[in-house]
């Protein structure tokens, strides 16, 4: 389930604020490695992420995004290999529109 959304304030109209959860229920996989055949368990798991846009001008916004804002443990991938996903990171971005 994802579940984002964005909010302009009105006393402010330049600044977008933003964000949202993607849910992933709990699911497993069963896989054979040199150990032998195991089941590999992943618990379901919320990721966070939240967003701030400035708009300076017609032409130039700035934006941050954060993301896995509670720098959850979890597998991005199961089947035979697992590999675990991104944890939190920050980003900053300047766009200009000509």
């Amino acid at each position: 389930m994802k579940w984002f959304t964005r909010y302009q304030l009105p006393m402010l109209p330049e600044l977008t604020l933003g964000g949202g959860v993607n849910w992933q229920n709990g699911t497993f996989v069963d896989t054979s490695g040199p150990k032998g055949a195991e089941r590999v368990h992943q618990g379901s798991y919320p990721l966070v992420n939240l967003f701030g846009r400035y708009q300076i001008n017609k032409q130039l916004a700035v934006q941050a995004n954060v993301n896995n804002l509670l720098d959850k443990n979890y597998y991005s991938a199961l089947s035979d290999s697992y590999a675990y996903g991104a944890p939190r990171s920050v980003s900053m971005s300047v766009n200009y529109n000509f």
